[in-house]
């Protein structure tokens, strides 16, 4: 990736309406079809197909639409985990990277 690239994520394709959860549950069940599996999805999953689902967002664009879900000093950390979060549903197919 050159240092113009930037990259961004947003939910897969073939991943919408392919979620579903209940309104007073934070978690969510996805089915992925090329693969078969089903995956129940934590609160965070939740928010980022949300998040995701309207338009792709870089990194620094997620953390900053999360800030307020994000418990006060705990920013770092979590900045921290949000790559690995993406990598995870990236590789179930809910999730894709894309470079701009």
């Amino acid at each position: 990736m050159n240092a113009e690239s930037v990259c961004s994520w947003q939910v897969a394709s073939d991943a919408i309406d392919r979620i579903r959860y209940w309104e007073d549950e934070e978690r969510a069940v996805f089915y992925c079809f090329s693969s078969g599996d089903t995956y129940v999805l934590d609160g965070i999953a939740v928010d980022l197909y949300h998040l995701l689902l309207g338009r792709p967002l870089t990194e620094a664009q997620i953390l900053q639409a999360l800030a307020d879900a994000i418990e006060p000093g705990a920013e770092a950390e979590f900045a921290q985990q949000l790559r690995s979060y993406l990598e995870r549903y990236s590789q179930i197919g809910l999730l894709h990277e894309s470079t701009v």
